[in-house]
């Protein structure tokens, strides 16, 4: 990872030690406040890994490896 997106991290409060393979923070939210989450989210692709509108994003999501054929991508 570039310079750049180490220090975008840290500042998001992310521990840039990666000597266990990834890069990690908390976030704690009201049950109700997917808005925070999302806004979160969105801040680490952009701010952190420069991601933009017009970027084609994959996801890998080990924990839902049953995700039904109708569950399909939107964007």
């Amino acid at each position: 990872m570039s310079a750049a997106t180490i220090a975008g991290l840290t500042q998001m409060g992310f521990d840039t030690a990666d000597s266990q393979g990834n890069f990690k923070t908390g976030l704690t939210l009201a049950p109700s406040d997917c808005n925070a989450a999302a806004d979160f989210v969105l801040r680490v692709l952009d701010d952190g890994y420069g991601a933009r509108g017009d970027m084609r994003l994959r996801f890998n999501v080990p924990f839902a490896p049953n995700t039904p054929s109708t569950c399909v991508p939107v964007s």
